[in-house]
């Protein structure tokens, strides 16, 4: 069977898509400047995996308290988005103040700031 003008076209730009999505993914374990932060009722943090990993997200106060946790499990490889509507582990609103987000692939660690204003 012979390859139509059409055949060739989708085939050349099934192997761009795919070429663009390998340079898409991240290098490294890498979370983005939240957004928006300070926030209310809710923010936004993205983050990029180079490789398929679990993601154990805490959230603490700034007297070390654990206020909130989360295990994302299996996370393939790509840029995701993690949204933490200000709330403790009971699902309680948190109070007006700064937080530390640690977000943990493997063995690797990331810390980030947020504020959250009522």
């Amino acid at each position: 069977m012979s390859k139509t003008a059409d055949d060739s076209k989708t085939e050349a730009m099934r192997s761009e898509l795919a070429a663009e999505t390998l340079l898409a993914l991240p290098t490294e374990f890498t979370i983005e400047k939240a957004y928006p932060n300070p926030f209310n009722p809710s923010v936004q943090v993205r983050y990029g995996l180079p490789e398929v990993a679990d993601v154990n997200i805490q959230i603490y106060d700034l007297m070390g308290r654990l206020i909130n946790k989360i295990t994302l499990s299996n996370q393939p490889a790509g840029w995701h988005t993690y949204n933490w509507n200000g709330t403790d582990l009971v699902g309680q609103k948190v109070s007006t103040g700064v937080y530390l987000l640690n977000m943990r692939a493997g063995t690797l660690l990331q810390q980030q700031k947020l504020t959250f204003l009522k």
